[in-house]
């Protein structure tokens, strides 16, 4: 047991002692972790260690109360806030600093990264310890692996290593009413971009579009957009895997609208032998091109489905700070005129999310037309 603060007080005075504690606007008191003790008439209210010189400076006056050390019983109901709070007692304090700041939470499995430039003693003993305490702090999560490498190769694939819980990497992801079927060893999937793919689902798409989500991946973009628009959506994606769970996602959601999957490499549609060349091209009333690392390098795709008189096109990028909205919004110009075609209006244009310290990930919604010769 851990000696903890604890404010004694009569019974009879206990509850006008909480309602005056309450009062405290943004100041927590009492320390949750801990059982309240009762003896005889007198309760003990375990403290947190930073209030109690305030609570006997404003209270010595109004209450007749002691403030004394305690053999202090968890609470087995309680539940930490924080990987800090569940990790205290746990890990030693110089190691604090590996605790990540943030994780990734993809249905039932905690991805983390650990700033590998932080130097601790017993590193693996305690990167397991933050794991465990992953799962103790998230109610739904089973599993944590930790990012061994970047994103890389042609599925956009990275390494993971197992640290805890359930071995496993096929999990049930939900997002915005929505569940996805993912394996995090054979697709790539992104719970950040979660506020972009409802902000695109929500925007006001006509009945019947004909939409062509260019790397399409498990669906996250195209199954949002179908279940609540009745709309025709082209999704490609060069994974098989990818593809796979496409298909087990279109059943696991109620869609309005109809998904074809093609697995392909979205290149060959510029291929005039390919049948699909010329039955979509400038057929298609908006774009998603979601490949930031790479997508200015398919925006001859876009062109070659973007329907002459216009289309509106969703194209992501990183680009570099500062100014990193007015950089990316410069290339897709650029690269458009080179192939004759032209930014019309640009409808939305902002940043996403921090790539790194050095780029942005931006998001750009614009009206694409073909260039009338001059």
């Amino acid at each position: 047991m851990t000696y903890i603060p604890y404010i004694a007080i009569k019974k009879q005075d206990a509850q006008r002692l909480i309602n005056a504690l309450k009062n405290y606007n943004k100041i927590s008191f009492f320390n949750k972790e801990y059982k309240i003790i009762e003896k005889e008439n007198t309760l003990y209210f375990p403290l947190k260690r930073d209030v109690e010189q305030k609570i006997k400076d404003d209270l010595k006056d109004r209450f007749n109360f002691q403030i004394i050390p305690l053999k202090g019983e968890r609470d087995p109901s309680y539940k930490a806030r924080s990987l800090e709070e569940a990790l205290r007692n746990k890990i030693p304090s110089k190691a604090y600093k590996l605790i990540p700041h943030s994780y990734d939470l993809v249905g039932t499995v905690a991805i983390v990264e650990f700033d590998r430039g932080t130097q601790v003693l017993n590193r693996k003993k305690i990167k397991k310890k933050v794991a465990e305490a992953i799962i103790e702090v998230n109610n739904n999560v089973k599993t944590v692996y930790e990012k061994r490498s970047k994103i890389g190769g042609t599925y956009r694939l990275r390494k993971l290593k197992f640290l805890t819980g359930l071995r496993g990497t096929i999990t049930i992801h939900k997002e915005n009413h929505c569940k996805f079927k993912i394996d995090l060893n054979k697709v790539f999937f992104s719970p950040r971009l979660n506020f972009e793919r409802k902000r695109i689902s929500s925007l006001n798409i006509k009945d019947n579009e004909c939409i062509a989500d260019l790397f399409a991946g498990v669906g996250a973009f195209s199954v949002q957009l179908a279940k609540y628009k009745k709309v025709l959506i082209h999704a490609f994606d060069i994974n098989p895997a990818a593809i796979k769970l496409l298909k087990e996602n279109m059943q696991l959601n109620n869609l309005q609208g109809t998904i074809i999957p093609h697995k392909m490499d979205v290149k060959a549609l510029l291929n005039p032998k390919n049948p699909m060349s010329g039955s979509l091209q400038n057929k298609i009333d908006r774009i998603i091109m979601n490949l930031p690392e790479h997508s200015l390098n398919y925006l001859d795709v876009a062109c070659h489905l973007s329907k002459l008189s216009g289309t509106l096109l969703h194209i992501y990028q990183f680009s570099a700070k500062p100014h990193s909205v007015q950089r990316s919004i410069e290339k897709l110009r650029n690269k458009l005129n080179a192939l004759q075609w032209m930014v019309h209006t640009i409808k939305n244009a902002k940043i996403v999310k921090s790539y790194s310290p050095q780029s942005n990930m931006i998001a750009i919604d614009a009206l694409i037309k073909k260039s009338t010769p001059s």
